[in-house]
């Protein structure tokens, strides 16, 4: 009877890194890749997520060698840095480089709008998660701010996970599937009522068909 394998694949920060094992859990082997981050100004933290997509396919040919791997991959599971937001276009294309959860140019907007700051609770009641500038809802409202011909364009308000699923897959015109927790550190999900958060949403303008489908760990996608 073949072994048959599963991969574990984790989007960091700043690199890639992936492990290969047997379905009794033996570690086969592991493996890591770097990308690199931008700042053009200070407090910009930026990535470009096709490198995360490039990373994805390097790391899986270090970690599939041989037929005997490749032919009997049975699942591959991936964890990945939160709160990282890529807008894309009606083809799933980003609109602007990733705008990573260490990015901090949501402070101004923050600090100068107080009507914003008292809802601070308000968020935390609904999503878990309070206003901060290393979640996308402040990215987003900078984008809107800022350039706004690119949030005008958004197709798709995308994250780390559903855009490798997105492009991995291949499946431009299928559901786009995001799970529960990094939902969450988006600031528009509800976790209360387990769906995006119409309320929120309407801050900025924006419907439930810009983001992802939900769906709980471990589900096919």
């Amino acid at each position: 009877m073949a072994t048959l394998y599963f991969a574990g694949i984790d989007i960091g920060t700043t690199n890639i890194k992936g492990s290969l094992y047997s379905l009794d859990g033996t570690l086969v082997s592991s493996s890591s890749v770097y990308y690199p981050s931008f700042s053009p100004k200070e407090g910009y933290h930026e990535q470009n997520p096709d490198e995360w997509v490039k990373g994805f396919v390097d790391i899986l040919a270090k970690l599939l060698v041989d037929d005997d791997t490749k032919q009997n991959l049975v699942a591959i599971s991936i964890s990945t840095q939160g709160g990282t937001l890529v807008p894309v276009d009606k083809d799933f294309n980003p609109l602007y480089r990733a705008i990573t959860w260490l990015d901090r140019r949501g402070n101004e907007i923050l600090s100068l709008d107080k009507k914003l700051q008292s809802k601070n609770t308000w968020f935390y009641l609904k999503t878990g998660w309070r206003l901060d500038t290393g979640i996308s809802f402040l990215a987003l409202w900078w984008l809107r701010k800022n350039e706004r011909e690119i949030f005008d364009r958004i197709h798709k308000v995308l994250y780390v996970n559903d855009y490798i699923q997105k492009k991995i897959t291949g499946n431009l015109k299928g559901s786009c599937y995001q799970d529960p927790s990094n939902a969450s550190i988006s600031l528009f999900y509800n976790v209360r009522t387990g769906k995006w958060d119409n309320e929120i949403l309407s801050l900025l303008d924006l419907g439930e068909d810009k983001f992802s489908e939900v769906k709980n760990p471990g589900d096919f996608v």
